[in-house]
């Protein structure tokens, strides 16, 4: 059995595999192209075996190509043909997934859809491929027959798309449509910290974030958003009565652009950010960021456009190095802060299925 993830845009970046008795399982990890193009897959087996493909598209986003190789030295290539419809009409496998050699012929109905396929090796027949979907055209199930000597089985099965996402007053928080925060904790130096608590609507919104720290200092936070799920203000409820309103505004694609506060006794800071044309995070300014911090951010990914890690250079004679952490989920599970006078502060999150 296979079970997919997706992320907010919809593109599976991971999947887990297992055979039904448990005895063997796999991780699988994807990467897609600017045009969503899933061009990578790599999976790590429990018995220590890797595998490595690699998939290849035309101008008009079509498939053509795919090689896979195996760290116990296994290779394998596959070519696809089409017609001038853009059906993918033949499949020239030499080593497909690392196993299969011959020759695929698709044959489909009036609507376009694939019907069945020819198994063929040289002139030979050699089995065939049957498919089929549900009322909606998703494709359901594929039945590989080798002639009556063996066969194998397929089915897929789909859920309806997750509910409503809210954006976050956190920047380095993505949108989620699989999981929300659970519980977050803050230390400085080891010294003083302590937890914030989570709580959602029926709608899953989050309406109250309580922090509550080891010195005496606690916070109550509601929220407001707008019907498309953007986070537009929240209130802060200080433990000694001071309260802080803040504002948040977004790009057309659900960035953070500018958060600001100002808080009853006259305190007020603003976030300024900026990303690249991938929607990237690159830069930001922050003035009297978490009531203390200002300066300049600057943010590096790694190659699947996670952030990894950061630099402020601070305008009050001390900078800071950031690092990021992330669970297999691609969720942020904790944002180390090194300050250059020797202090730090680290945030940790957890998660909870939707």
């Amino acid at each position: 059995m296979t079970t997919y993830y997706y992320d907010i845009d919809g593109k599976n970046y991971l999947a887990h595999w297992q055979l039904e008795d448990s005895s063997r399982s796999s991780i699988n990890y994807y990467e897609h192209d600017t045009s969503g193009n899933q061009i990578r897959k790599y999976r790590e087996f429990s018995d220590g075996l890797t595998s490595d493909q690699h998939f290849y598209f035309d101008a008009e986003g079509r498939l053509v190509g795919e090689d896979f190789s195996r760290s116990d030295g296994v290779e394998g290539k596959t070519d696809y043909e089409y017609d001038d419809q853009g059906r993918c009409l033949a499949a020239r496998c030499m080593g497909l997934n690392g196993w299969f050699h011959g020759d695929l012929y698709f044959l489909y109905d009036s609507e376009g859809k694939k019907t069945c396929a020819g198994i063929y090796r040289g002139q030979d027949s050699i089995g065939s491929i049957e498919y089929s979907y549900d009322d909606y055209g998703n494709l359901t199930g594929e039945y590989w027959d080798f002639n009556g000597q063996w066969s194998q089985t397929f089915h897929y099965e789909f859920q309806q798309e997750a509910r409503q996402t809210y954006t976050s007053s956190n920047v380095f928080i993505r949108e989620n449509r699989w999981f929300r925060l659970k519980e977050e904790n803050f230390t400085y130096n080891d010294e003083t910290g302590g937890p914030s608590f989570y709580e959602y609507d029926a709608d899953g919104r989050l309406i109250m974030k309580e922090f509550i720290r080891s010195d005496g200092l606690s916070t109550r936070t509601t929220y407001q958003y707008d019907s498309t799920g953007l986070l537009r203000s929240s209130l802060r409820e200080y433990h000694d009565g001071i309260t802080a309103n803040f504002h948040y505004w977004y790009s057309i694609d659900r960035k953070l652009l500018v958060r600001t506060f100002e808080r009853s006794d006259g305190g007020k800071g603003s976030e300024t950010y900026r990303y690249d044309d991938q929607g990237l995070l690159v830069s930001g300014e922050v003035e009297n960021f978490d009531n203390w911090l200002t300066g300049a951010l600057a943010f590096n990914h790694d190659e699947t456009g996670l952030l990894r890690s950061g630099r402020f250079e601070g305008n009050d004679g001390f900078d800071a190095a950031l690092q990021f952490e992330y669970d297999l989920h691609q969720n942020l599970i904790k944002i180390d802060w090194d300050f250059s006078y020797g202090g730090f502060q680290t945030y940790t999150f957890t998660y909870e299925p939707l």
